[in-house]
């Protein structure tokens, strides 16, 4: 426990950095019951034999910790409404036949792609993962595929620069999340290719690719 301004801060951007990464990731998401409100069982991992407060749920965290469980309805709601967060299939790292770019793309800051040593360096603090649905077809459940996106990861200690790519099927880039911010909204600003978008320390943004949208280039945007 801390009265700490400056840890309880950090503790609620690392759920919700820890809680986006789950949730705009392919496959099932587990998310264990109060995990949604910032149930912790005070750091202890396995409590299968722990009858006390440390197991049981505390459902008075889900009205002091609303803004987190508002988040988790966010993230859930942008999963359930964009196919590319739910495929049928791995990601291959390839172009598909009726898709516009590879199914993922992983970026270094600097907006270049991936190469295999990239993946071996212990000092990467920061990459970017774009994924493309233009090559995913309608289905019977999905009879709209929804919009492409860009996430952006820093676990380092400073702030990092990303040069953004291009957008895949609009001319903007549009903010939907950054877990460096408490609030949910965020300025409608677009990015275009080549801007800078600067991601804070220990936190992730996701920017969509909205077809068709045209946003005005506001001061956010470099």
């Amino acid at each position: 426990p801390t009265a700490d301004e400056e840890v309880i801060r950090a503790r609620y951007r690392q759920q919700r950095n820890l809680l986006a990464t789950l949730l705009l990731a392919q496959g099932v998401p587990m998310l264990q019951a109060g995990d949604e409100f910032g149930r912790t069982q005070r750091g202890n991992n396995n409590a299968y034999c722990q009858d006390n407060e440390i197991s049981w749920v505390d459902w008075r965290l889900a009205h002091s910790n609303t803004a987190l469980l508002d988040f988790v309805r966010r993230l859930l709601r942008i999963r359930a409404d964009n196919a590319v967060f739910r495929r049928q299939s791995f990601l291959a790292g390839m172009r598909r036949e009726e898709g516009r770019f590879k199914d993922v793309a992983w970026l270094k800051p600097d907006g270049a792609e991936f190469h295999q040593p990239d993946w071996f360096d212990p000092d990467l603090r920061a990459f970017a993962m774009l994924l493309d649905s233009t090559g995913l077809p309608p289905t019977q459940l999905d009879p709209e595929v929804g919009d492409s996106f860009l996430v952006l990861f820093n676990s380092g200690a400073e702030a990092v620069e990303f040069t953004l790519p291009a957008p895949i099927t609009s001319q903007v880039w549009e903010v939907v999340l950054d877990t460096s911010q408490e609030a949910l909204t965020v300025p409608a600003t677009g990015y275009r290719q080549g801007h800078g978008y600067r991601l804070d320390r220990n936190s992730l943004a996701l920017l969509a690719d909205h077809a068709g949208t045209v946003l005005e280039t506001g001061p956010a945007a470099r």
